[in-house]
């Protein structure tokens, strides 16, 4: 069974957004941002493999895993609020989270539509 539209359309612009991540890719350990970035990059690689999953029709218990990345971001994101950053920086952090939870929502609620919860279906 194939993914929902509405869950390919969310995956595109997700896929597309960059990473804020260049304190971390650069070492700069200093930075206030670098734990929030390390813990964005790891996020991103986690949520990839779980659209690649729904994608590839793999039987994981999504909702579960969309819901456990969901409360995890939502710990990133009270990081990032305590950060010493300026606005525009702390905004960019914030969209890519926002974004992460759409995407990650719209993996719950597409498998939830389709009355199942470990295997996409349209």
């Amino acid at each position: 069974m194939s993914p929902s539209k509405t869950f390919i359309r969310a995956w595109h612009e997700w896929i597309r957004l960059t990473v804020p991540t260049q304190n971390f890719r650069l070492n700069r350990s200093e930075a206030s941002t670098y734990n929030v970035e390390l813990a964005l990059d790891h996020s991103s690689s986690y949520v990839h493999s779980l659209g690649s999953g729904v994608i590839d029709g793999k039987e994981y218990d999504f909702v579960k895993l969309a819901s456990n990345e969901l409360e995890e971001l939502n710990k990133i994101r009270l990081e990032v609020e305590a950060c010493d950053v300026g606005t525009a920086e702390r905004e960019e952090l914030r969209n890519y989270i926002v974004a992460t939870q759409s995407l990650l929502e719209e993996i719950k609620t597409s498998v939830a539509r389709a009355g199942c919860r470990t295997k996409p279906c349209s």
